[in-house]
């Protein structure tokens, strides 16, 4: 027995996965104007609750949707009536069939339901499907607060978009924007280094210095960390054009130490040095 458990043996992972999903907690951030950040497993979730109800952008993995159904139990009484996904991705919308068998309308851009349809990695059922689409922008008043939702084509996925809560100068960005970790860009679904750089810029414009950032993965942020993550994804994006530009390969790429402007605290994430580079490499025009 004390071999099993002191080896990295199946069933080791198993118990240990098992053991994980029971001790996860949920995290909750209040923020302002009945807004909350809900920080899981998963993506981030934004949360707006009142007296119509909660409305939450993304809903986390579909293992922990008890759980963020539990945490919001702890700030209203009231059902969840919307849920908005900011991608087609698993760890942001795994949760939407949890909330939708108990009444939630999902809304999410028309990419988002047709990715999800398609997805075989992270397969989606019935319930968790978006039920009502929109293509370039869409609106609505929710407990008081005008919910502006846009579309930023081609920066993560195909089917991105951000949630501005204009009263309280919230703004959820999905993984357009992730906070101390290298950005996954999805290139099965045309997302690019180019137009992740300036989708985030697009979201800077839209903000000011009081404004809350909900990234998609990461603690709250402000405007100036959005910049400076900005700023050091454009340096590595230029370094890597000049490489490629001289007909350097990927492989040999690493060897220039492109990533060099990146801090060495947000190393140790999903994606690695050798994993983005390939993803800004792989992006860029030839």
């Amino acid at each position: 027995m004390w071999y099993i458990y002191s080896h990295n043996s199946g069933l080791t992972k198993v118990a240990k996965g098992k053991a994980y999903k029971m001790t996860k907690t949920v995290k909750i951030t209040p923020l302002r104007g009945g807004l909350y950040m809900l920080q899981g497993d998963g993506g981030n979730i934004t949360a707006l609750v009142g007296d119509d109800g909660i409305l939450i952008v993304d809903s986390d993995e579909a293992w922990m949707a008890p759980k963020i159904a539990a945490a919001l139990k702890t700030l209203s009484d009231q059902p969840v009536r919307y849920v908005i996904n900011t991608h087609f991705h698993g760890d942001h919308r795994g949760g939407n069939g949890h909330f939708a068998l108990q009444g939630a309308e999902i809304i999410a851009h028309a990419n988002t339901l047709g990715n999800m349809l398609k997805d075989t990695y992270s397969r989606a059922e019935p319930a968790d499907m978006p039920t009502l689409t929109f293509d370039t922008e869409y609106s609505l008043v929710f407990n008081g607060e005008e919910v502006r939702l846009l579309y930023l084509p081609n920066a993560h996925t195909d089917s991105d978009i951000i949630v501005l809560f204009k009263n309280a100068n919230v703004v959820a960005t999905g993984d357009v924007f992730s906070f101390g970790s290298y950005p996954f860009i999805s290139t099965g679904t045309h997302g690019t280094i180019g137009r992740h750089i300036e989708a985030q810029q697009e979201i800077a414009a839209l903000t000011d210095s009081e404004t809350l950032i909900v990234p998609g993965h990461g603690d709250l942020a402000r405007k100036p960390d959005l910049l400076e993550t900005n700023e050091r994804l454009a340096s590595i994006r230029d370094y890597v054009v000049t490489l490629k530009g001289l007909g350097i390969s990927r492989s040999l790429a690493r060897g220039f130490y492109p990533t060099y402007a990146w801090r060495a605290d947000w190393r140790n994430a999903y994606v690695t040095d050798k994993m983005f580079l390939a993803l800004v490499y792989n992006t860029l025009p030839e």
